[in-house]
């Protein structure tokens, strides 16, 4: 029975790393997935236990430097 083991040799025709595949495919990075949008109201109930009062002004300053 014939094995389908992966190699990393390169005098057996296997590479050690994944930019040299023949295809080609990791040589085109794509761009960084956009980022979902703050929900403010969440991070003020995040931060609200942890700062009090003070939560809604540190969460509207934290959305706006977002």
């Amino acid at each position: 029975m014939g094995s389908a083991a992966l190699t990393t040799d390169p005098a057996a025709g296997g590479h050690d790393r994944d930019d040299a595949r023949d295809d080609g495919t990791t040589d085109t990075h794509a761009g960084a997935p956009d980022a979902p949008p703050v929900d403010r109201d969440a991070l003020a109930a995040d931060l609200r236990p942890l700062v009090g009062d003070d939560a809604d002004a540190l969460a509207d300053a934290l959305a706006a430097d977002l």
